[in-house]
């Protein structure tokens, strides 16, 4: 199961506030494989050390130390490997981002962010920080001193995050209610309200949807794709995607 810190905190970029959320704390040794799989928002992902591999329904990325990749909000994309003893970070922000962008940064930014976040640990921001994240983001203008992070509240969020990078596996409504922090009641209740479903049909929203993007690459059997967006059988997948593929 995916560990989310999720955390938050504010930048200015080209004079407009912008949220910065963080999913898996700053920064990680290692990043498991996830399924395919969309944002509200545009992702970065820059390696320190080490690398990865990343890909579209269209394209395969290999990114190599030091250098940042960025897929926009919506684009479905996958993690298919890292390299052993990787030093990664990655997160969301609200600036809008129209295209996947693949470069590498200037010599010894990454490993002097890793550097000051190591320093500070993982609940608080400095103004080194901020114009570390600067040049991830955009030309920011961080205000002076130390900020602390803010637990984000978006339930919204927080409900697509954990649906869109776990609905390949058996997951439950308790699950979710484990990682909210409320009662399965509750978490039901917020999951009708924000997708308009149950949990088990909201799941199999995702698993097809999900589907959807692999079929239109067109270069996988139906039956691996059953596999890849979690059914165990072909059977059960083709009778959840007849009954939502015109959605």
């Amino acid at each position: 199961m995916v560990n989310l810190f999720h955390k938050e905190m504010t930048i200015n970029l080209e004079e407009q506030r912008n949220k910065l959320l963080i999913n898996r704390g700053f920064f990680s040794f290692l990043t498991n494989p996830s399924p395919l799989h969309s944002h509200y928002y545009a992702e970065l992902h820059l390696f320190a050390r080490g690398g990865g591999v990343y890909a579209t329904t269209e394209k395969e990325y290999v990114v190599r130390e030091g250098e940042l990749l960025v897929f926009p909000a919506g684009v479905y994309h996958s993690c298919r490997s890292i390299l052993p003893n990787s030093q990664h970070i990655d997160f969301q922000i609200t600036d809008t981002i129209e295209e996947v962008v693949q470069q590498p940064l200037p010599s010894g930014i990454a490993p002097a962010l890793f550097a000051e976040i190591t320093r500070l640990g993982e609940n608080r921001t400095s103004e080194r920080l901020r114009a570390y994240l600067s040049l991830l983001c955009a030309e920011a203008k961080g205000n002076s001193g130390d900020e602390p992070l803010t637990v984000i509240d978006d339930r919204a969020f927080l409900i697509h995050e954990y649906m869109t990078r776990n609905y390949n596996r058996d997951i439950s409504l308790a699950d979710i209610a484990k990682f909210l922090c409320l009662s399965e009641k509750q978490t039901g209740r917020l999951i009708r309200q924000y997708t308009g479903l149950h949990f088990k049909d909201a799941l199999t929203r995702y698993r097809i949807e999900a589907a959807k993007q692999m079929i239109e690459a067109k270069n996988l059997p139906l039956s691996k794709i059953a596999e890849l967006v979690g059914y165990h059988s072909y059977s059960g997948f083709w009778k959840a995607f007849n009954a939502y593929r015109d959605e």
